[in-house]
């Protein structure tokens, strides 16, 4: 069973800090927001970009699992 990955939203470097503690915890970050913002810039991070959460929270959620859908498990 793959292990759960961590939303992290792309907007603050309090999001950086957290993609950096996170990833270095062996937790795949998943960065998903209209820009990359700090938090993308982590080595751990993969940027998703996908619609602004606080424009619509239904077009964000189903990008987010539009995404997720193709992702491989172990």
């Amino acid at each position: 069973m793959k292990r759960p990955a961590a939303f992290v939203f792309p907007d603050n470097l309090g999001a950086l800090a957290a993609a950096r503690e996170l990833g270095a915890a062996g937790i795949p970050v998943i960065v998903a927001g209209p820009r990359p913002g700090p938090a993308a810039r982590s080595r751990f991070a993969t940027y998703v970009p996908v619609p602004d959460l606080y424009d619509s929270t239904s077009a964000w959620a189903e990008e987010v699992c539009a995404w997720a859908s193709f992702q491989q498990t172990r």
